[in-house]
């Protein structure tokens, strides 16, 4: 090439393939390679053989183009009704490699979690690599595949390493793809190989529109952008909230938040448009950061200023919540676009802060009175029913007893105030009659069982209360269940 255009170790864009490259100066190359993986379909008889090849190509060092090209098929998949692996074996009998079927155990491959059985299971079942394309059509013929359009799909992606095998299964159970690849969505199709979501496995649904659920207008655009499923899953929110978006402002709201379906929910405020914008003018004032608009050029922005945008929308997002607690008025511009939107946003988190402290000391005064009632209740209702020679079964007097009862042994009744107050379950004390004041055994009760009896350090009972626990279990429930008679 002209001396003028490249440098050596620069990146520039290919003027063939129109890929970024990294050009390299005569003379100071050096020695280098480039690896990749190829498949080639072919057909004998009754069955089809993917052959699968791994393909070098060395530039001498110091050279001036010169190459070695070498090439090596490693694996092969056979269909005929399923498919079956194989690989190349050298037989002493033979004097040569003869293809041997090969079990796909994906525990033994998977077990280490090593790079290399990763990579050979992977290799192996999904069969990765560039396809050869111009003989599939004769190939295909009068096999199930004979419709499929793995050919236009290999034609337009030509750097695309497809997983030849996941292809043709998922062609298969899901004949969809077909349409996917002919429209166009080859991102779409793409996804549909690796993980295809189990309600599109069950479809009977043929038309492509309809499967997808959105009008014709956000299918061209799927279709014109090489969209995939999280952006699928944009337009069919838009559609649904009726938000009008140009097809430059869809793409770059993608971009900017990486297809986040969410953020769409904030167009009951303010249309999206306005919102990016006024965040836009937010960070380019507070950030330093460059503003970028749906209407505008995203192309060119980073993986950091995309998550500072992100960050910002969240932040706003939540800022409006909390202003709807507050009860402030959101159809008032200022309200909904500060002009100083971090000193807003940290001041309007305090005043909610506040808000939600008052409104939890209330409920748990709530909760106090309402559990203090009702021991006061199980008071008159079970007194000194529950006694044997050595034990008797006590109720708290209130809510502060429950807590000491927590600290002095060691375990979390004390966090038990809100259930007991929903009615949940109810909290007793087992006491020696010896030391009646002194914190023991504590009872869970719920659904007309002793659920937990715990001491000192979690601890369960020890046999010789074994009797009592059982004799309190069931006079608990003869003397609750009359009360619940009553109240009936």
């Amino acid at each position: 090439m002209e001396r003028s255009i490249p440098r050596h170790n620069k990146e520039y864009v290919c003027p063939i393939c129109k890929r970024k490259s990294i050009f390299k100066a005569k003379g100071k190359s050096g020695y280098f390679s480039d690896y990749s993986e190829a498949v080639k379909i072919e057909k004998a008889s009754d069955r089809i053989i993917l052959r699968h090849f791994e393909v070098r190509k060395s530039y001498a060092a110091h050279g001036t183009g010169e190459y070695t090209l070498s090439y090596h098929e490693d694996y092969r998949a056979v269909f005929q009704e399923k498919f079956h692996f194989y690989y190349p074996v050298y037989s002493c009998l033979a004097h040569k490699n003869v293809w041997k079927e090969k079990y796909i155990d994906p525990y033994f491959h998977y077990r280490y979690h090593l790079n290399y059985t990763i990579k050979a299971y992977q290799t192996i079942t999904q069969m990765p690599g560039m396809v050869y394309p111009y003989n599939l059509k004769n190939v295909f013929k009068g096999t199930p595949f004979e419709y499929c359009s793995l050919d236009y799909f290999v034609k337009n992606n030509r750097f695309v390493e497809l997983p030849v095998v996941y292809y043709l299964k998922t062609y298969l159970k899901f004949p969809l793809l077909e349409q996917f690849v002919k429209q166009n969505m080859f991102y779409i199709a793409l996804e549909c190989l690796y993980q295809l979501p189990n309600e599109w496995e069950e479809t009977k649904e043929t038309n492509t529109r309809h499967f997808l659920g959105i009008n014709s207008r956000y299918c061209s655009i799927l279709s014109k952008y090489n969209m995939g499923i999280r952006e699928w899953g944009v337009l069919q929110k838009m559609e649904k909230l009726k938000i009008h978006l140009s097809e430059q402002e869809i793409f770059a709201y993608c971009k900017i938040f990486e297809s986040n379906r969410d953020f769409l929910e904030l167009n009951q405020y303010a249309s999206i448009r306005k919102i990016v914008s006024y965040l836009a003018k937010q960070i380019e004032k507070e950030e330093k950061g460059k503003a970028y608009k749906l209407s505008g050029d995203v192309s060119g922005i980073s993986h950091a200023e995309m998550k500072c945008y992100q960050t910002y929308i969240r932040s706003w997002k939540d800022y409006i919540e909390w202003a709807e607690k507050l009860e402030y008025d959101l159809k008032s511009r200022y309200v909904l676009f500060p002009k100083n939107f971090k000193d807003v946003h940290d001041k309007t988190f305090l005043e909610y802060q506040k808000q939600q402290d008052k409104m939890e000391r209330r409920k748990q005064a709530k909760e106090r009175r309402t559990v203090n009632q009702l021991l006061k209740k199980d008071i008159k209702l079970l007194d000194t029913k529950i006694q044997d020679k050595d034990y008797l079964l006590k109720v708290p007097e209130n809510c502060q007893e429950i807590r000491k009862e927590g600290q002095a042994l060691g375990h979390c009744v004390g966090s038990y105030i809100p259930h007991i107050a929903n009615r949940e379950c109810d909290v007793y004390f087992i006491r020696k009659k010896t030391d009646p004041d002194k914190p023991f055994f504590t009872v869970d009760w719920r659904r007309g069982k002793i659920v937990q009896c715990q001491g000192k350090g979690r601890i369960c009972y020890p046999q010789e209360m074994v009797e009592f626990v059982h004799y309190a279990e069931e006079k608990l429930r003869l003397l609750k269940g009359e009360e619940e008679k009553k109240a009936a």
